[in-house]
Parts: C-alpha cells; structure tokens; sequence
C-alpha cells in the first residue's frame, strides 16, 4: 500500500522521484514517496497521516504530469488527527512556480483584440492591491451565503472545541506550568491563523473542506445546534442532515 501511487506506459521515460514497483501489459506501476514532514506517522499504526494539504498536492502532481496517472493510495492512517487537520490548513498547495506556469491555461484574449489601456491599468492595481493585501495578511473574508456560512461556523466551532480538548491534555503530559502556557498559547495562535485562513479561502474550498470533515467527525450535530442559536440568521438554512 502506498500514500501515493503512479502508472505510466512502460516505454515513456520515468519522472523523476517516481519509484518502479511493477510492470504488466505494457504498464509501469509504483510509487510517490513522500516525507516524513509532509506526511508524518501516526504514533498509534505508524502509517503516515494524509491531510486535504497531502491530497491536494497529489492532484497538483498529476495535473501537472499530464503524462503519467498520479493518484492516492490506501497507505495511510485511518485515525483522526485534528492537530495535523489544523496545520495543513494554513499550508498552500502549491508547485514551484515554473510548474503552475505550465500548468495555466493560455490567456484568452490571445485571438482577441488587445485590451485598452486604461482598462489594463485598472486590472493591474487590482492585482498589486490584492497581492499588497496578501503581504501583510489583509485578505478580505469571503462573501457567502447563509447556507454556506453555516458550514464554516461549524468547522470553526469543531476546530475551538478540539483546541480546548488539547489544551486540557497538555496538563497531563507531566510539563512544568510555564511550558503548559506556552504550548497553549502556540496552539490558540495556530487556531486563530486556521480561522482566519479559513474564512478568506473561496467558497468552493470551504464546501469541500466540510465535506472532508463530515466524513471524518460524528459529533459535527452538536455544533450545528450551537450556531443555530448563536445567529438565527440560519433559521432560513434547512437542517444539514449532519
């Protein structure tokens, strides 16, 4: 079992890091080794934890390697791991900028007319503007729907109460007062990033992130209650069926 697994035709060159495992009918099968650091192992089964962070990269890679099929395995933990789930959030999935300049589309207006100057101006201070805002972590929140702001409200309710959970575990660790406050504090900063990270990514992410937590929390219900009767704006928005 693999976290990450590769085929391609046996007689195309093979990329680079790729590892061969097998070959049959004319195809090259094996795996993406990936590090301890992007998937570290689990203390209880040893086997690495996948994050949406891991998962994403995945599909980066295949996309980007047109021509071999780069997909996920089943070599890894099936244990809940919230503190990882965290961390990975605040990571971006990214690939090195020559790559995602082969990966984009050719601009459009390529068999169009060129667009007029001042029209061209006012999109490149939209540009700096938004690339200014992101330097100093000035993103704006993303607009949504009450029936998609629910959804981060329950992911953001989930993630606090995980934080408190972890929190009171700290003092059975045998660490000394000061450490235990430090490490709480380290924490809530990773949470209050998570939040605010979260609540600027767009709305397609946001969906899919609480599709991912749905398959992987049963106590999501409770959560729903509770910011149902924080904000009635949610009267509106039909129960979750969570």
């Amino acid at each position: 079992m693999h976290l990450a697994e590769f085929s391609q035709n046996a007689d195309a060159p093979l990329i680079r890091g790729l590892v061969p495992m097998s070959s049959s009918r004319g195809r090259l099968r094996g795996s993406l080794p990936i590090c301890v650091r992007c998937a570290p192992p689990c203390r209880k089964c040893t086997l690495p934890i996948a994050t949406a962070w891991t998962k994403q990269m995945i599909i980066l890679l295949n996309d980007f390697h047109r021509e071999c099929s780069i997909r996920f395995g089943n070599g890894f933990c099936r244990h809940i791991h919230p503190l990882s789930d965290l961390r990975a959030l605040l990571k971006k999935a990214r690939l090195p900028m020559h790559s995602a300049r082969a990966l984009a589309p050719r601009p459009a207006l390529e068999k169009h007319e060129k667009i007029p100057g001042e029209i061209e101006g006012a999109i490149a201070n939209l540009i700096r503007q938004r690339t200014l805002q992101e330097a100093v972590g000035e993103r704006p929140e993303t607009m949504l729907i009450p029936h998609i702001r629910i959804k981060l409200d329950i992911m953001t309710a989930a993630y606090q109460d995980d934080l408190e959970g972890a929190i009171e575990r700290l003092g059975g660790q045998g660490l000394s007062v000061a450490a235990v406050e430090r490490r709480a504090q380290e924490m809530r900063d990773e949470v209050a990033a998570l939040c605010y990270n979260l609540s600027r990514e767009p709305r397609q992410f946001i969906e899919d992130h609480f599709d991912e937590m749905v398959k992987s929390r049963t106590d999501l219900r409770a959560f729903e209650k509770k910011v149902r009767l924080e904000k009635s704006i949610y009267s509106i928005v039909p129960a979750l069926g969570l």
